[in-house]
């Protein structure tokens, strides 16, 4: 009277049970079949192949939910991962606003530098900087800065200087080093946490 199949949903086994032709033509159980499977934590009978599948789908996101470490994330109620495949997206919406600030960061560190090589011509400025003030002028762009003879000033390797500026490096500093980042924001009581883990190539850890 009835004609059962074995099907396969994702791996995970169902059963089908329809009636025979021979009930069909008869015109009972026309058009009817039964579903149901069996999984670790329940048994799922219904009527309806989709409301089968919809069922065995939320309990293959529970189960990977709890596979997955929580330490992971790092907010309860906001968290955000990103890898280095969204870097380019993030290059191209602010690259327009992010590039001339960059630059103007690289070029504020020019005066000092002219007037380190003004007094002491045959001394690296940066070098000269370094000494007297204990911090060293970098580039945000990841260049360096050296004497152009032919504007007598000094530039920087990617940005240039504003009587000939250059267009900088092609990816944007920092995000170019980033190879990943875990963002996660909780909700307090008296306020709210945020984290933010971001890791840097290896490579390029230097600056």
């Amino acid at each position: 009277m009835t004609v059962w199949e074995n099907l396969d949903y994702h791996g995970q086994a169902y059963v089908k049970i329809k009636g025979s032709d021979q009930m069909e033509r008869a015109g009972s159980l026309t058009n009817l079949a039964i579903y149901y499977a069996i999984t670790p934590s329940s048994l799922l009978l219904t009527l309806s192949e989709p409301v089968l599948k919809r069922a065995l789908d939320r309990q293959r996101a529970q189960l990977a939910d709890k596979q997955t470490p929580k330490s992971n994330w790092l907010g309860s109620n906001v968290c955000f991962r990103v890898d280095q495949s969204f870097v380019p997206i993030l290059e191209s919406l602010f690259r327009d606003q992010f590039r001339p600030a960059q630059q103007r960061l690289a070029w504020n560190n020019l005066p000092i530098l002219n007037e380190w090589h003004r007094r002491y011509p045959q001394q690296d400025p940066v070098k000269l900087h370094e000494q007297f003030w204990d911090t060293t002028l970098l580039c945000p762009g990841g260049g360096r800065y050296v004497w152009n003879d032919q504007w007598q000033t000094m530039e920087s390797t990617v940005y240039g200087h504003p009587g000939q500026p250059k267009s900088g490096p092609e990816k944007l500093q920092p995000l170019g080093n980033v190879v990943s980042a875990n963002l996660g924001l909780t909700f307090e009581n008296q306020g709210l946490s945020a984290k933010v883990v971001l890791e840097r190539n290896p490579a390029n850890t230097s600056r």
